[in-house]
């Protein structure tokens, strides 16, 4: 018999050392597509797109900035944001970003597009000091045209990712498929290979070997369970995210090192207590109770948190936030990731100011006056109150800006902001229009009395003069007063019926005001 089957046990031998190199080669391959996919997926090539597309934003709303205010300080910033926008479109074509363009139909001739439109602009840039109004709406236009063009380019591109991806996902199921079918194939031939050799030479050793094989599979699962508790134990440990573990009542188990790094609890300090430690009080109460529904019902809860930290400093965090479910279906624990967003929101805050706000004066500007107006109108629709407008121009400020320059009407305007601020009530606002022109919007007023009390006190209050550059100014103002509803209920409006107040002010003599529906 062994005579006999000794040819079979080499073919077989042969076929499973075949077999097993040929998968050996297989999952080595598997390994290096999976690895290039997960590699493909981490890398986000829209960004450098997103990020062209949030500079020029940016550098056409500091051009409608300049439109309404054409001053050196809002040129230089144009200049600059101009600049950083050609940056952004010429890295474009740079490294791996740049490669990955050029697999894309019609990016290249897109963005030869961009290019050719940035040189166009860049002379405007250049000049738009010389004829502002007009340069102005050029640069408006053409930015506005590339910014479309960008956002379709920045969908090209998606598309092209998720086509490319679909295809690397579907060879790399087709090479897992094949390696399945091989190393079923393997364990066949294996299989028959060690029953014919234990049949024919171990038939004495046969339970001692199947025992010693099954310890072994053991200790190997054995092994690899301990590899894979301590790989986890290291990623969580070692992760840039803070971790936090806790059991079914809420109470902390575990926490990270990145944990005690942002939130300056260490360990000690932290497990036994509730993450409620971390409360600011500055997130609504109706949150938590959201969140805790969601756990409770086996279902993952993601969400911001404004968080304080032990030295009391507030913080931000972006927290996801998943039941731990045992077999039996059962919630057991909490297992939360946490990232802290502090420098986004900061950023947020920043961008949103800048939107909303004068720079020079730190009033609200136009677009914000605007809104306020509008509310404070359709409240008072609401409560019958009236809704005073002041429309303020600064007498001879021209010649202050003469005398001093534009340093000088700088500190000017600024002093101004801060002495019409100290005549008004806690619920009026006071907007800066551009130039020397500024509004207050008067609300809550039950008489017209109560408007021109205001309006005599701001009077009162810019009779006495400034000390710029250490030098006395006395700069009056001319104001125009409307009134909601009796002299409109639109804000455009009751802005225009002001503004016609103001200059019949002005033209009699300045430092004094006209009321409109007096105007006749």
């Amino acid at each position: 018999m062994f005579v006999v089957f000794k040819p079979v046990w080499t073919i077989l031998a042969v076929v499973s050392l075949s077999l097993t190199l040929l998968l050996g080669l297989m999952l080595i391959s598997l390994q290096k597509e999976q690895s290039a996919q997960s590699q493909e997926i981490r890398e986000d090539f829209t960004w450098n797109i997103t990020q062209v597309e949030r500079e020029g934003l940016v550098f056409l709303d500091s051009v409608h900035r300049y439109r309404d205010a054409p001053q050196q300080e809002n040129f230089e910033n144009v200049t600059l944001l101009f600049d950083i926008f050609w940056s952004r479109i010429y890295s474009l074509e740079e490294g791996e970003f740049g490669r990955f363009i050029l697999e894309v139909k019609g990016t290249k001739e897109s963005l030869d597009i961009l290019k050719k439109s940035l040189k166009k602009l860049d002379p405007v840039v250049a000049r738009i000091a010389e004829q502002p109004q007009q340069h102005c709406v050029t640069i408006i236009d053409e930015t506005s045209r590339s910014l479309k063009l960008i956002h379709v380019l920045a969908n090209r591109m998606s598309e092209h990712m998720m086509n490319k991806n679909e295809s690397k996902r579907n060879r790399f199921s087709k090479l897992y498929t094949n390696a399945l079918i091989l190393l079923a194939c393997t364990t066949v031939v294996s299989v028959v290979l060690i029953i014919l050799i234990l049949k024919q030479q171990f038939k004495l050793d046969h339970l001692t070997r199947k025992l010693e094989q099954r310890v072994e599979v053991q200790s190997a699962d054995l092994r690899t369970s301990r590899q894979k508790v301590l790989l986890l134990s290291q990623a969580v440990e070692q992760s840039p995210a803070s971790v936090v573990i806790c059991s079914e009542n809420g109470e902390i188990e575990y926490v990270n090192a990145q944990f005690e790094k942002i939130s300056g609890y260490s360990a000690d300090e932290i497990i036994g207590k509730k993450p409620n430690i971390l409360k600011s009080h500055k997130t609504p109460h109706e949150l938590y109770e959201e969140m805790w529904k969601e756990l409770k019902e086996g279902r993952e809860w993601r969400g911001e948190l404004c968080n304080r930290k032990k030295n009391g400093e507030l913080f931000w965090e972006q927290i996801s936030i998943s039941p731990i479910i045992d077999e039996e279906t059962r919630v057991t624990r909490f297992l939360s990731i946490q990232e802290d967003i502090t420098q986004r929101k900061q950023y947020e805050q920043r961008l949103l100011h800048m939107a909303n706000y004068d720079d020079l004066t730190q009033l609200p500007n136009r677009g914000l006056a605007n809104d306020r107006l509008g509310q404070a109108i359709r409240s008072a629709g609401r409560t019958g109150d009236l809704v005073g407008l002041l429309f303020i121009d600064l007498d001879n400020f021209k010649q202050v800006n003469d005398t001093l320059g534009h340093e000088g009407g700088d500190e000017l305007l600024k002093n101004v902001a801060l002495r019409l601020a100290s005549c008004l009530r806690s619920c009026d606002t006071a907007a800066r229009f551009g130039g020397d022109e500024f509004v207050v919007i008067l609300s809550e007023l039950t008489t017209r009395d109560d408007a021109i009390h205001i309006t005599k006190r701001i009077i009162g209050a810019f009779s006495k003069p400034f000390t710029i550059q250490k030098s006395k100014v006395l700069t009056t103002t001319s104001i125009g007063i409307s009134f909601s509803p009796d002299d409109g209920i639109d804000p455009a409006e009751l802005l225009n019926n002001a503004d016609s107040a103001m200059y019949l002010a002005k033209a009699e003599g300045k430092s004094g005001y006209r009321i409109f529906g007096e105007l006749i």
